[in-house]
C-alpha cells in the first residue's frame, strides 16, 4: 500500500508539471459542465509552422543582391564616400532613371486648380476650442487694398488636403465662399505644440499684376558633380528659402541652384540667386544688405587639404624635373661647343648654284629622258 501511495503521489506531480497552464479552470459547478478539464479533453492544437520571410528565401537562393553582389560583402563601418560611390554607382544610375520623370515634375506647379470649400463665416462662438471639438478649423484670409478680411470656418480635412499637395507653400488655392472664388496662398498653418493637430490657418490673397509675397524654397542640384566635392569638400546648404515679390500668374514652385561648378573659393550667394529669378519675380528688400551671404558652399576638410597639398607637391616635382632636364641640355650643348661638334651638320655645296641654273638643268634632264 505504501508503494502504491508513493506511485500515485509521483504520478500526480508529473501530471501537475506536464499539464499546460491553459487547461486549468475553476471548479466544476453543481449540475453543470466544467469550464476546463484535463489535457486529453482539449482539442489538439495544430503545430505552428514558422514561415520564412521573403528576404530569408532570397538569401537561401543567393539572390539577395538584386544588382549583383558588391566586391566586398562585409561592410566596413564609417567608410569614406570614395569607397561607397564606385560600389553604388550602378544602382544609383538605375534609381535616377526611375525617378527622372518625377524629378522633372518637381519644380513645376501643375495647372489644375485645387478648390477648398468653406462651411460658414466665423461667429463669436466659434472659438479655437469649440472648432477643435466640432472637428472644424478656423481660418483668416488677410485683407489687402479694397478687399476686406474674411474670417471663415473650414472643414477638418482642409489643412490635410493642403499638406498633401506638392509645393503647398507657394501653390495657389481657390477658396469658394458664397459663390465667389478667392485665389489665395498659404501663409501659415498653426499646429498644437504637443499633439500636432492643426487648429488655425492663415491665407493671403494672390492678385495677378500686384506684388504678392511668396516664401520660395531653394534646392541645390548636381552638387555631386562638383570636382571639389569629389575631392573631399564638405557641402553646406545654408539658406533653404527666400522671400520674393511675384507679379505673374505662373511661377516656379522652387528655385534650383546648380552646384556643378561649386568650389570653396566660389560659393553661391543670395545675389547669384537674384539673377536666377524668372521674369516678374523680384527679391525682397530685406536682402539688400545680405546679397553676399552664401546660400550653398563647400567647406575644406582634412581630406580636401591633403589632396590639395598633394597636387601642389606634384606640380613642384614636375617643375624641378623640368629644370633638371633644361640644365642637362644646356650642359650637353656646352660640351659639344667645346669639342667643336655640331648636333646636325649641314651639307653645304662647294660651288654656289642659282635656282635658275638648277631648274634649267632639271628640264634638260626631263627632255633627255622623254626622247629615250
Amino acid at each position: 500500500m505504501k508503494l502504491n501511495s508513493a506511485h500515485t503521489q509521483a504520478h500526480k506531480l508529473i501530471m501537475l508539471y506536464s499539464t499546460p497552464r491553459r487547461y486549468f479552470a475553476p471548479p466544476k459547478p453543481a449540475g453543470g459542465k466544467a469550464a476546463g478539464g484535463p489535457p486529453g479533453a482539449a482539442p489538439p492544437a495544430p503545430p505552428v509552422e514558422i514561415q520564412k520571410t521573403p528576404f530569408q528565401r532570397l538569401i537561401e537562393n543567393n539572390q539577395e543582391f538584386i544588382f549583383g553582389p558588391p566586391p566586398g560583402v562585409n561592410k566596413v563601418v564609417g567608410p569614406h564616400r570614395d569607397v561607397l560611390i564606385p560600389k553604388l554607382s550602378g544602382r544609383m544610375e538605375i534609381y535616377a532613371k526611375k525617378l527622372r520623370e518625377t524629378y522633372i515634375r518637381e519644380g513645376i506647379i501643375p495647372d489644375d486648380k485645387i478648390y477648398i470649400d468653406t462651411l460658414r463665416k466665423r461667429q463669436p462662438e466659434d472659438t479655437i476650442e469649440k472648432c477643435v471639438q466640432n472637428k472644424t478649423i478656423a481660418a483668416v484670409i488677410e485683407g489687402r487694398e479694397e478687399f476686406p478680411e474674411l474670417d471663415l470656418v473650414f472643414p477638418w480635412s482642409a489643412p490635410h488636403l493642403i499638406k498633401r499637395t506638392i509645393h503647398n507653400g507657394v501653390r495657389p488655392f481657390y477658396v469658394r465662399h458664397e459663390g465667389e472664388e478667392v485665389r489665395v496662398t498659404v501663409k501659415s498653418i498653426d499646429k498644437h505644440f504637443k499633439r500636432e493637430y492643426p487648429f488655425f490657418m492663415n491665407f493671403q490673397r494672390y492678385i495677378v499684376g500686384r506684388p504678392n509675397l511668396l516664401k520660395l524654397p531653394i534646392y541645390p542640384v548636381q552638387e555631386d558633380k562638383s570636382l571639389h566635392w569629389q575631392a573631399g569638400g564638405n557641402f553646406m546648404y545654408l539658406i533653404k528659402e527666400i522671400y520674393v515679390w511675384c507679379y505673374t500668374d505662373t511661377y516656379p514652385g522652387r528655385i534650383e541652384v546648380d552646384c556643378k561648378d561649386l568650389s570653396p573659393s566660389f560659393p553661391i550667394k543670395i545675389g547669384d540667386v537674384e539673377k536666377m529669378l524668372p521674369y516678374g519675380m523680384y527679391l525682397h528688400k530685406m536682402y539688400d544688405h545680405q546679397k553676399f551671404q552664401s546660400v550653398a558652399k563647400l567647406d575644406m576638410t582634412n581630406v580636401y587639404v591633403q589632396r590639395k597639398n598633394m597636387l601642389v607637391e606634384q606640380a613642384e616635382q614636375i617643375k624641378d624635373q623640368r629644370k633638371k632636364m633644361q640644365l642637362a641640355l644646356v650642359a650637353e650643348k656646352k660640351k659639344d661647343a667645346a669639342a667643336g661638334k655640331t648636333k646636325n651638320p649641314k651639307n653645304v655645296p662647294e660651288v654656289v648654284q642659282s635656282a635658275k641654273f638648277i631648274t634649267a638643268e632639271k628640264k634638260e634632264h626631263d627632255k633627255a629622258a622623254a626622247k629615250k
